[in-house]
């Protein structure tokens, strides 16, 4: 049995791949912030979200490197004498870490604040080129939503004097589960200054 049927299939867009069309986006994670999951709001509406920031249901980290590798996705054999089959479930990881503390020592309840209560949270981040990325599946139109949440975090503190690097680090891993292997970002004019980068 062929697995090659184009009816089950979405044609790809035409002309990207055009010489003219050439350009580049600076790597880089400027922004990790972190907003209530039982809070709906248009991430792309700047007063909403800065209003957000003020309340507190949206939090921003400390700055710091930031780092997303490809999508992870499992596969499975369905058929016998046939290849195994994606089952288009990609899960996407981003790794921070920061230097920057609290000089009242607030930072350590704040990373351990945000571990632990992951699941009542929706994770986003902004790129070095101010686009905005969150998990398509928390979105509705450009609401975002509770629906589902299946994020995770992992990571704490890091204390390390190897002669290279003497500061302490927080690096923390978000996890989380897409049916998109990429994720697309969006651009929101104004977004890093209502988030307060």
């Amino acid at each position: 049995m062929s697995i090659c049927n184009v009816l089950c299939s979405t044609a790809l867009p035409t002309g990207f791949a055009a010489a003219c069309l050439k350009k580049t986006r600076k790597a880089g994670i400027k922004a990790v912030g972190m907003m209530r999951c039982n809070v709906s709001i248009d991430l792309t509406d700047v007063i909403d979200v800065a209003a957000a920031v003020t309340a507190g249901t949206i939090v921003m980290f400390p700055v710091g490197l930031g780092s997303k590798p490809r999508a992870t996705s499992t596969k499975k054999k369905l058929e016998s004498c046939q290849v195994d089959m994606p089952m288009h479930n990609y899960t996407h990881t981003i790794a921070f870490k920061s230097a920057y503390i609290d000089a009242a020592l607030a930072d350590y309840a704040f990373y351990n604040s945000a571990i632990l209560n992951a699941q009542t949270y929706k994770f986003f981040w902004l790129d070095c080129n101010d686009q905005l990325f969150i998990n398509p599946a928390w979105v509705t139109g450009s609401v975002i939503e509770h629906s589902g949440l299946d994020m995770v975090v992992e990571g704490g503190l890091v204390i390390a004097e190897d002669g290279i690097n003497d500061t302490q680090m927080y690096e923390l891993d978000f996890s989380f589960s897409s049916g998109f292997p990429i994720i697309a970002g969006k651009i929101v004019v104004g977004i890093a200054s209502a988030l307060g980068i």
